[in-house]
């Protein structure tokens, strides 16, 4: 249902709302989340003091779970990154 709703354009929460340093991550090859969302995303991080955005080469909406050649090695270096390891 959660998804549908998205889908419909309803918000479960507000970008706005956000006051940390944030990253944003997509891959390539996302079928879910797509360019425009990230840029719309972006541009309602207005609170955000950072914001970062990485799209993986060739990965796909599980990136977490992707081979490392397919955007799981740069996953992990940007999340480590951000959070200062």
């Amino acid at each position: 249902m959660e998804s549908y709703n998205l889908s419909k354009g309803q918000k479960y929460w507000e970008a706005e709302d956000i006051t940390v340093p944030t990253l944003v991550l997509r891959g390539e090859l996302d079928f879910w989340s797509r360019p425009e969302d990230l840029w719309a995303l972006e541009v309602e991080l207005t609170n955000a003091p950072t914001v970062e955005t990485v799209t993986i080469p060739d990965g796909t909406h599980y990136l977490f779970n992707d081979h490392p050649e397919r955007g799981r090695d740069r996953f992990i270096q940007e999340v480590l990154s951000c959070i200062g390891e």
